[in-house]
């Protein structure tokens, strides 16, 4: 978008006098993201683990994949719909993360043929609880080919 990174150092009694703010704790190097809800509430999140991101195949391309798969709506307040074209047999895996790095549901595992199929997380985690707002990512697996996407749920 244009904007640029400033490394500063910040805590949460600072961000809750601006909107959004990023920066590097003061206890600490970790890197924090700060921001106020309507109702004075300050949220913070902290990345501790290593970055996910996309898979490249032969020579530094990205997969045909990546623009055959869409998340909706999102953010969400109640499910997302994942929808994905396969132009081959291929095995799918699709899991749901935490920030932290933790899978929170497993939402299919199998090896599809070639054609348009969706699945819906219902923002539910394996043992049938419903995980709280914020941000969550989708990882998706279609043979060898990986590709994460972030989503918010908000409720």
């Amino acid at each position: 978008s244009g904007s640029s990174w400033v490394d500063t150092v910040i805590d949460a009694v600072s961000a809750a006098t601006c909107g959004v703010a990023i920066g590097r704790g003061r206890n600490d190097d970790t890197v924090r993201v700060y921001g106020c809800n309507r109702n004075g509430e300050v949220w913070e999140f902290t990345h501790i683990h290593p970055y996910v991101g996309i898979n490249e195949g032969e020579n530094n391309q990205i997969s045909s994949y990546a623009g055959n798969i869409s998340l909706y709506p999102n953010p969400s307040v109640s499910g997302i719909k994942i929808a994905y074209t396969l132009d081959r047999k291929a095995e799918v895996v699709i899991l749901v993360y935490d920030i932290y790095g933790k899978e929170l549901r497993r939402l299919i595992a199998e090896e599809q043929m070639p054609g348009h199929f969706e699945v819906n997380w219902d923002n539910r985690d394996n043992s049938g609880r419903r995980v709280p707002s914020g941000i969550y990512f989708i990882k998706i697996a279609i043979g060898d080919t990986y590709l994460t996407k972030k989503i918010v749920f908000c409720r």
